[in-house]
């Protein structure tokens, strides 16, 4: 659990999360798909654990996924954090069935259950190179923005009016140096 850290987000308005951050910094905006979170380890290109956020290894169930990738092309080990969800229903239903087939017995997974791959928990690149990476790998990614901090506040209301089980965006600092300058608050 400890290796593939899975922590809430910080619920903040736009403005106390750009405060401090140059104009022209980028920022990844992504849809808050509502769902379950879930940590993927692959090891010499092969799945290899799957936790949820309480570190219950649910490795079995994950592998039965159809978006979940077997291997990716790595020889590195490499750690994927993303969400198990269902769509087109809304984000509680959401929610509901991802949880509901975790806790369950069956290795039989709804069949729109998806997983999408946001963040590569260890490793050291800008957000938005992460996210190319991850669908080069097979990951379900949906529509993101790059955008200057000084333009979120004027154009966040266009996003993401999709199929997606989501109840708002995620800012995130794209610049990996940056984000280590902001540790715990990087991303909201």
């Amino acid at each position: 659990r400890d290796a593939l850290p899975l922590p809430s987000l910080e619920k903040d308005t736009i403005e106390d999360f750009i405060e401090g951050l140059h104009k022209d910094t980028d920022i990844v905006v992504e849809p808050k798909i509502d769902g379950c979170a879930v940590a993927i380890e692959y090891r010499d290109g092969i799945i290899h654990k799957a936790i949820t956020r309480k570190g219950k290894d649910i490795t079995r169930k994950m592998t039965n996924v159809h978006s979940v990738p077997l291997s990716v092309p790595t020889k590195d080990t490499i750690q994927i954090r993303g969400e198990l969800y269902t769509k087109d229903v809304a984000g509680n239903v959401s929610q509901r069935i991802a949880a509901g087939y975790l806790r369950s017995k069956s290795l039989d997974p709804n069949p729109q259950l998806t997983f999408s791959g946001f963040q590569i928990i260890n490793a050291e690149i800008n957000q938005w190179d992460a996210l190319d990476l991850l669908k080069k790998m097979g990951f379900k990614r949906h529509n993101c923005s790059l955008v200057p901090a000084y333009s979120l506040k004027e154009s966040y209301k266009e996003w993401f009016r999709n199929e997606l089980p989501t109840d708002g965006i995620v800012l995130k600092i794209n610049d990996y140096k940056l984000q280590q300058t902001r540790p715990d608050y990087w991303q909201m």
